[in-house]
């Protein structure tokens, strides 16, 4: 399904599509979904589950601060993204025109998402620690990006955006210093990444 999806589109997608390429029958697919929204739900929340397993991983490992984990989190996230692109597309892109219901897991999954981004609020003065809409505006913001850069072709460049991405997301909650500083580690890391593999 997911790489189908990201092949030809949601809308031109067919049934038989997704059991040609997966070597199955219909019978067989009829057994385990009752139409083509009830597969593509299913491959989303396994797609998902998985990112979401790795962003958390990556986020509690280690003693580190706040923004040591996000940053951890979002080179997680965006490594997971650039080695599954046809994933990435299907729950990025793709989700957006499969009806009703899958819009409503993608908003449950962003909503998921915002709390990573919850304790950053204790860094904002005491007056606006109870301002809920920050977490939410960075992951709407950071998912826009995704989209935009997915959409366009360039999901495999995505650990490219990693240092300017820690940079927008950290710097309403810490400030300019230290998300400059996070931002800066994160080009450190990825220059001695190519080092390595170069």
């Amino acid at each position: 399904m997911a790489e189908m999806v990201s092949s030809v589109g949601y809308h031109t997608l067919t049934v038989t599509d997704v059991t040609t390429h997966a070597g199955v029958s219909r019978r067989t697919f009829y057994d385990l979904f009752t139409d083509k929204e009830a597969c593509f739900l299913a491959a989303y929340e396994w797609c998902v589950d998985r990112l979401l397993d790795r962003v958390l991983a990556a986020y509690v490992e280690g003693d580190h601060s706040w923004p040591e984990r996000a940053r951890a989190g979002l080179d997680a996230l965006l490594d997971y993204c650039a080695k599954e692109p046809a994933f990435t597309r299907m729950i990025i892109v793709e989700v957006l025109a499969a009806g009703p219901t899958a819009l409503q897991r993608r908003d449950t999954v962003l909503a998921q998402f915002t709390r990573f981004f919850q304790p950053g609020v204790s860094h904002l003065p005491p007056e606006l620690q109870d301002l809920d809409l920050l977490p939410r505006s960075v992951v709407g913001g950071l998912y826009e990006i995704l989209y935009q850069r997915v959409l366009n072709n360039e999901t495999e460049q995505l650990p490219e955006i990693l240092p300017d991405l820690v940079f927008c997301a950290l710097v309403p909650f810490v400030g300019y210093e230290r998300a400059l500083a996070e931002s800066d580690a994160a080009r450190g890391e990825a220059r001695e990444t190519a080092d390595e593999t170069g």
